[in-house]
């Protein structure tokens, strides 16, 4: 036993990191873990926990032998710039810790993160209480725990000053919010310019019209799937004459009591609104005059009024330029899209150069002669899933006009869709999909080679339930996936077997 020479051992900190890990981030002997947001916890010299836990049970320590002796004795054979467990924090600049905070607020939300990274230590502490970081908070998460998403969370948080910087609120889907919730709100939330109350069932016009009345900065409002009375005409009504001005989105998705009054509100007040979501609105008829929507919101970037059954007012159709700013429309159908038409898409895109995507999923009565007139030159996403198109004309207006443009192209659900169709849009091996939904079609294996080789680009393929390709290609195809379909000799497509791909 004396004989026998110890082996070197790799040097260490005292807090059990080696030097080369000072950023360490978990349950390291040593370091800060997220179970430091007890309200008693403090950090603890760890050489006073290792020498603490040597001590065998039972064994009295002598008030002659201090417990500092046993730890100089450690000391001893410690290499000398060693340094204590908090001592890593100080090497770390402000503004590098700032970043990674930054960018962990982006990744994951502000709460619960800075609210445990605040209480490692004084450094930690200062850095986490920037402004900036609290300005959007995400508090979606806790709606799966039912338990935390109510007005108690709210309150306890108010009383901890975090809604004072907060720009953004998220509460979607949290069902146990009630009124008192959004009082906590308008009297805290100063700075709030943006709010998401989806799927919150229990909030009513009472709740709705105090965040109108206190929430001055307020532009973007999300109150869709709410089925209550805050979300009837008058609520509706109320908001938009009270911040309707400065409203930039609006979101009434799902509220079957949204009708005719509210949009006319919003033609009366909403000259900034960039983002409006009507869609699946209302079960009767919704009078839509689409040139007085363009005259009083000119600005719209986004507007979605997918399943929406309207009645288009056919007066003044040619006197004003439509959208010159839209950048997404989504007009898309359950039902066939009755009302739909080429004469109608004119009307919506007549001046809007700047579309990147375009949804008429179920838009049966569209033809391929509406895309030659659309003045976009730059769309980068297509929907007509169970459209009724001349696909091969289709096809050739798209490979002209938004070959080098167009990512994303679902035409699912298409039963006239084959291979023929196919080949005109596949010539040329400069297209620059990436995402290629061919559900239900009638596409087969020489069509799917055509694909794979005039795709470079292509990260998903769709073939589920495709008649015409064999058992093991129909499922949805990823990159891994694709590499090994274009891998396979081109003889080989036909046999292809489940096996093969996995």
């Amino acid at each position: 036993m004396t004989g026998r020479s110890k082996k070197p051992k790799k040097k260490r900190f005292a807090s059990g990191v080696s030097e080369h890990n000072l950023l360490t981030f978990g349950r390291v002997r040593g370091l800060p873990s997220d179970d430091s947001d007890d309200s008693d916890y403090e950090p603890e010299d760890e050489l006073e926990n290792t020498s603490l836990k040597k001590r065998k049970r039972g064994t009295k320590v002598s008030s002659s032998q201090p417990a500092t002796k046993k730890s100089k004795k450690m000391q001893k054979d410690q290499p000398k710039h060693i340094f204590t467990s908090l001592d890593w924090s100080s090497k770390i600049p402000n503004e590098l810790l700032y970043k990674i905070f930054l960018y962990a607020v982006y990744n994951f939300s502000s709460v619960p993160l800075l609210c445990r990274v605040s209480r490692v230590c004084q450094k930690w502490h200062a850095v986490a209480s920037d402004p900036f970081l609290w300005c959007s908070i995400d508090l979606s998460y806790l709606a799966i725990n039912s338990v935390k998403a109510k007005d108690e969370t709210l309150a306890l948080m108010s009383k901890r000053n975090i809604f004072k910087y907060v720009q953004e609120l998220n509460l979607n889907s949290w069902s146990k919010l009630t009124n008192s919730g959004l009082e906590i709100i308008a009297n805290h939330c100063v700075a709030l310019q943006s709010i998401n109350l989806s799927k919150c069932g229990r909030i009513t016009s009472k709740g709705v019209s105090l965040i109108a009345t206190h929430c001055s900065k307020l532009t973007s409002i999300n109150l869709s799937y709410i089925q209550t009375d805050a979300t009837s005409n008058m609520s509706i009504k109320n908001l938009l004459h009270e911040r309707g001005h400065g409203l930039e989105a609006l979101y009434l998705a799902g509220n079957k009591s949204v009708g005719t009054p509210s949009l006319a509100a919003v033609q009366a007040c909403c000259v900034k609104l960039k983002i409006l979501d009507l869609s699946s609105c209302s079960t009767g008829n919704f009078s839509l005059h689409l040139e007085r929507l363009q005259a009083a919101c000119p600005h719209l970037v986004e507007l979605r009024l997918s399943e929406l059954p309207f009645t288009v007012v056919a007066s003044e159709m040619d006197a004003l330029e439509g959208f010159p700013c839209l950048e997404l429309l989504s007009l898309a159908s359950l039902t066939g899209g009755f009302g739909i038409d080429d004469k109608l898409l004119q009307r919506f895109l007549k001046t809007s150069s700047k579309l990147r995507q375009l949804d008429l999923r179920g838009c049966e009565n569209v033809s391929y002669g509406a895309f030659t007139d659309i003045p976009a030159d730059s769309l980068e996403q297509l929907f007509l899933s169970r459209c009724k198109i001349s696909w091969k004309n289709l096809f050739k207006i798209i490979k002209a006009r938004w070959n080098d443009s167009l990512r994303d192209l679902d035409v699912s659900w298409c039963s006239n869709l084959n291979d023929a169709a196919l080949l005109t849009l596949m010539g040329s091996t400069h297209s620059s999909l990436m995402k290629f939904n061919l559900a239900g079609t009638g596409v087969a294996t020489t069509g799917v080679r055509n694909i794979l080789d005039s795709c470079p680009k292509l990260t998903e393929l769709n073939l589920t339930s495709c008649r015409g390709v064999p058992r093991g290609l129909k499922k949805l195809h990823d990159v891994k996936s694709i590499r090994k379909l274009r891998a396979q000799p081109h003889t080989a497509m036909e046999q292809v077997e489940v096996d093969t791909l996995q």
